[in-house]
Formats: structure tokens, sequence, C-alpha cells
């Protein structure tokens, strides 16, 4: 409810308004949108009755549709010069403008743009428009003074049609067509100026032909016009005293084209308007103003209006044609980086910079190098963009598949007790300034053995140690750099405590171990640290003390059974998982707020887990259990007409090595219905 807003001054730190942000609140004044938006939605501040004064970034390209719609206050508006067009009803009922110098880029004009803006009095348009909609300025009672951007070459329907205190129009030099009703209902409309280019008018145009005088070239369609419709036609020769491109200085890509505009003063003028190129070979230019770039060099485009003539040079330059990354796919855990190299095509393109982005640097951030890091779950597109202005990009889509828990208290360093399975998240915590850190766990700290696995990286994001089991219980690790980063690997099936932290202390003067590559049984992973490590192993320990489990030549001894090799427990026999099938079969029927799925059983299957959910990465969805014997399951209670993405999983149990019951997952097969 907005019923009471007054005011808005939007912070920089908004990049986005979505759709109908504003809409109907109707005590809102004022409105300051800083340049840090990027992307407005339509209907923004539409029925915001009591709006008189707005700021628009100066970097927006497009007033989008109905953005202003009812707006009946409306008096003060900054219209960008980075305008390109004005879409459908954005200014519909805006009873307070008064006066609109529209901006020097302006293409498009659209349909019910300025509709019924009865305060109106003034508008000059930009050589550059090249289209208007129908309705666009309809029924504006007291518009009286309209100059036509040069670029125009017809006129929609009802495009001034009610507008009665619009008492004369110069047609552009290169109009060709007026369409039905463009002035329909015009009674003041006495004087209108048609140039020779002048092809076909519709029906309904004018309404008043009887006090009309059509103003021409005698021998032209006007002539013929006036005639058959009873209008007074004179003939009149206008000299254009002066002429103007709305560029001076243009550099355009080799075959890319760009038109110019031409401008010449007094508007009526009917001399015959010519372009030429000082060097066809660079650069052609077109009887509308359009250039196009042949090679590289530079060159002078030259148009001439009877004695008045203005110029722009023009530099063809070798644009960049393509750009390829060293990856167009990535998935990341958060806390880890990529990085990506871009090659720019051709070898002789004129300017082979480029510029790095990402569309969402919350979820992955890109240096200026190309180097990404993941900061949390979600994607992001990474996307190079050619800085010659060729609009040429690359993209690389990242998929940050855990989460990274920035922790700025000690106490918060801890996982989940017990720790999920599936996981891959990371934890970080800065000592700023410190050159190294000690790292003490707590007791409790333990991983599932073999199985699932705590690494720990230090500066530049450089691996520390991997270890498993009790090997990081009670201990002390050293940390290179002012960041220590713990992340999480398990597996489909067994959990235990987790870590956790009990200490984060400056340690300088330590020099950084290397992590023991150890083969150690009961583990599959090299470069593991396990507690629970073989006899033979354990004896190179018995005279090496107190020691840091990643520190190279050392070993962990069992924390449940501290001592010599003689006290310590027999090696543990691996586990091996059983394997699981993908769920075969796997097909989804919609139905009415339902959908019903059937599949083919998993032999030796303890049962199936399956989740519906409206997003593709199935976030926040709830798992549901379905017994062995099941091959079909219907979800019910679903919203009408929504697409749903489901999948299903089979699973299996079985005992680990310490006896305990666990479960091994197979792969999800997965699929989408949309709802009837």
């Amino acid at each position: 409810d907005c019923k009471s807003l007054k005011r808005v001054d939007i912070p920089d730190s908004v990049t986005k308004i979505n759709k109908g942000a504003f809409y109907e609140c109707d005590s809102l004044t004022e409105a300051i949108i800083p340049d840090s938006v990027i992307s407005i939605g339509n209907d923004t501040f539409s029925g915001c009755t009591s709006l008189q004064k707005v700021h628009i970034p100066n970097i927006q390209k497009s007033i989008v549709q109905n953005m202003f719609y009812n707006c009946t206050g409306l008096s003060e508006i900054n219209l960008p010069d980075t305008l390109t067009e004005i879409s459908n009803s954005a200014f519909y009922n805006c009873d307070a403008l008064t006066e609109l110098q529209l901006p020097a880029q302006l293409q498009k004009i659209g349909a019910n743009a300025f509709y019924d803006c009865d305060a109106l009095t003034k508008v000059t348009m930009p050589g550059t428009v090249i289209s208007l909609g129908d309705h666009a300025f309809y029924h504006c009672d007291t518009l009286a003074e309209v100059s036509l951007g040069s670029g125009l070459t017809s006129l929609p329907d009802y495009v001034f049609a009610q507008c009665p205190a619009l008492t004369k129009i110069v047609l552009p030099y290169r109009m060709t067509k007026l369409n039905d009703n463009a002035f329909n209902a015009c009674v003041g409309l006495v004087e209108v100026t048609m140039p020779k280019s002048l092809a076909s008018i519709g029906s309904q145009t004018f309404s008043y032909p009887g006090k009309m005088t059509i103003y021409g070239i005698g021998g032209t369609y006007a002539e013929t016009y006036a005639k058959e419709n009873g209008i007074t036609f004179v003939n009149r020769e206008v000299n254009a005293q002066s002429a103007a491109l709305n560029l001076t200085e243009l550099r355009l890509g080799k075959g890319h084209s760009r038109q110019l505009f031409l401008t010449a003063s007094p508007e009526e003028f009917t001399d015959e308007v010519s372009w030429k190129s000082g060097d066809t070979g660079i650069a052609t230019v077109a009887g509308d103003g359009t250039v196009k770039a042949v090679a590289c060099g530079t060159t002078i485009i030259k148009v001439n209006v009877g004695n008045a003539s203005a110029s722009c040079n023009v530099t063809v330059y070798q644009p960049v044609t393509s750009i390829r990354l060293s990856k167009s796919s990535a998935e990341l855990a958060a806390g880890d980086t990529l990085e990506l190299t871009a090659t720019v095509n051709p070898k002789d393109a004129t300017n082979k910079e480029y510029r790095w982005s990402s569309s969402d640097s919350a979820v992955a951030s890109v240096s200026e190098s190309g180097l990404v890091t993941a900061l949390a779950k979600g994607e992001a597109t990474i996307t190079a963009t050619a800085a010659d202005g060729s609009g040429v990009t690359a993209s690389c889509t990242v998929n940050v598949t855990t989460q990274l828990v920035k922790v700025t208290d000690v106490r918060d360093l801890q996982s989940p007790h017990p720790y999920e399975n599936n996981c891959s998240d990371s934890w970080f915590y800065t000592l700023p300034g410190a050159a190294g850190l000690s790292v003490v766990f707590d007791e409790k700290t333990e991983m599932e053995g073999g199985f699932d696995y705590i690494h720990l990286y230090g500066k530049n994001n450089k691996l520390v140690g991997t270890y498993t089991g009790k090997g990081l219980a009670g201990k002390m690790v050293y940390v290179a750099g002012d960041t220590v980063r713990i992340k999480l690997e398990t597996d489909q099936g067994g959990n235990a405590y987790g870590f956790a932290v009990k200490s984060v202390t400056e340690a300088s003067g330590m020099q950084t171990p290397e992590s023991e590559k150890i083969d150690t049984q009961g583990t599959e992973k090299p470069g593991v640290l396990n507690s629970e490590t073989s006899s033979s192993q354990a004896s190179n320990t018995e005279n090496a003390g107190t020691s840091n489990p990643g520190t190279s030549g050392s070993q962990v001894q069992d924390s449940e059974n501290p001592g010599t090799p003689d006290t310590q427990k027999p090696a543990q026999k691996p586990v091996k998982k059983p394997s699981v099938s993908k769920v075969k079969s796997f097909q989804i029927k919609p139905g009415k707020k339902k959908l019903a799925m059937s599949w083919k059983k998993i032999s030796g299957a303890a049962g199936y887990q399956l989740q519906v959910s409206t997003k593709k990465n199935f976030i926040g969805a709830k798992t549901i259990s379905i017994s062995k014997s099941k091959k079909t399951y219907t979800k019910n209670g679903l919203k009408a007409k929504r697409k749903y993405y489901v999948r299903i999983r089979a699973y299996k149990t079985y005992k680990d090595a310490k006896g305990r019951s666990q479960k091994a997952y197979g792969k999800w097969a997965t699929g989408n219905k949309k709802t009837k």
C-alpha cells in the first residue's frame, strides 16, 4: 500500500525497477531515479495523479509503455539525451505537460504516447525521429505548434486528430504518405506545406478543406490533391538558408551502416537535396543519408540543399566480428574461481580491447582480467563485450551450486550438526591484515571417514589440506594470509557431526605447511589425512610429538585410542557403496491443478525420493519419500496452467564401516510439464 507515499528518492544501489512498482500511488508528488537504474518495467508510475516532478536516469534509452499513464499532474520531467524511444501510452492523459523539446537521438514515438495531453502547446522533433504511432498526439486541445523531424516519411492514422489549436503544419522534405484521419477534426488547421515527395493522402485526413490552403510546387501531387478536394493551392518555392546534420563526426565499423539526418532552415524549403561521398571506396551514401562503410580510412560525407550545405567526417575502422571465450559454461562451488580468457577476431581489428561484466555480481563476480569468483548459489552470465562499439559479445553461463557463508564471528564458523548430504558449501572468515592464522577446531569435529571431507584453503585460495574422519578434532592448523576458507565435500548418504572452529588468531612467523599425500586405508581420496590410519602408517608418529594435521611428514593418530601402534585400532576394511541405477521410463501426465508421475521400478531399490518445484534448480523444494512398491505418484494442489519441474531418484540401503545404516542414491531423472 503506497497511498501515503509522497516522495521517493531511489538509492544508487538499485539497478532495476519492476513493472508497476509505484502503480496508483496517488499521493506521490516527486520521484528521483538515479543513473544506476538500467531497467524500468512498464506502468511504473501509472495512475500517480499527484505526481508533479520526475528525474529520469541520464542513461535511459526508453520511456516504457504506460510509464506515466494518467499522471495528470506531471509538469516537470527531464528527457535524457540517450533517449531513443517513447513507448505506447507513455504520457497518456498527462494534462500538465506544456512544452516538449524532444532529445536529439529520439527515433520512435509510440501509439497514444501523448494522447489527450490537454496543456501541451508545442512539440519540436529532431530529424532522427523516423516513426510515429497512431493517435500519438490525439486530442491535445491546446497544441498549436508542431515541428516534424526530417526523418519522417509518413504520418499514421489519427496522429494529430482532434487538435483544434493547430493552425499550420509543414510536412518534411521526404514525406511520401499521409494516412487516414491524420489531421481529422483539426478545426483550426488552415495552412499545410507539402513537399514534392508526397504521393498519397488517405481519406478524412483533413476535415475542413474549404478553409485550407496548400503550399507546394506546381505540377506535383500536392496541387493535384488540392484541386480534387476543393482546397486552395499556392505555388511557393523557398530556398534553404542553412543546413545541418545530426552528426559532424562518425566512426563506423567496416560493413556497417548508419543514417545521417538533415535539418534545413526554413523548414518549408523546396530546394533539391543531394548527398555525396569524398571517397566511395571508403564510404558510400544513399539518397536518404544512409552511410555504408566500405573500407578502412577516412572521408567526408556532404549534403547540398540548394546553396546551403553540411558535412560529416567519417572514419571507417575494422570492427571486432567475434569473441570466443575459453568456456561457454561452468559449474562452480561457492568460493571457487575460474580464469576466463577471450580470443578476439579478426586479428586485424582496430581495437581488440574488451570489457568483462556479470549479470548478477552477487552470484558470481568477474575482475578486469576475467577472473570469475563464485559467491552464492544461483546462475550468472559472464560477458565479454568488445570495446570498439561493434556490440559484439561472448558469454559464459556460470552455475554456482553451493552457498558461501561469510562469517564475522568465529562462533558462527561451523557447519550444521550433523552436516547435510550432497553438500559443497564453504565458510569464510577474515582477520584483516594478518600474515597468517592459527585455526583451532573443536574436539567434536568429525566427518564420515573415507567418504566425506573438509578442504582447508588459505592465501590466494591455495589448498592447505584435505581431512576426513576425526583428523581435525581438537587440532590447530596454520593458514597463510588473513582469510581461511573451509569447504565441505559430502556424498549422498551417511554423515557425522561436521566441523566447528573454537578460535582463529593471528600467527606470525610460521611457515605454511604442505599437505602430506597419504593413501590412507579406509579412504579412496589421495592427499587426505584420516584419523583411522593403518598401524604401519601410524607407527611413524611415535616420536613426532604434537603436530599440525596438515604438516608435511606428520600423520594423525586415532583420536579415540591414541598411543603406540600396538594400542591403535586395526585398519577397517573399506566399504563399497551399492550402485543405484537412474530411474527409467519416467513420465509426467498433466491434469487440472495436478501432475501424475509414473516410472519403471529399480531392482533392489529401498525407496524413491521425488521433488516438484516451480524453480528449475529445485531450491527450497520439499522431498517426497515414496515406498519401493510404488511406481506411480500424483501431486495434487498445484496451481493451474503453471509450469512445474519434477525429478525422481531411487536409493538403496547399506551398512558403513562402523555398522551404521546409510543410503546410496542414484542420479535424478527429470522432466517438466504445465498443469491444466
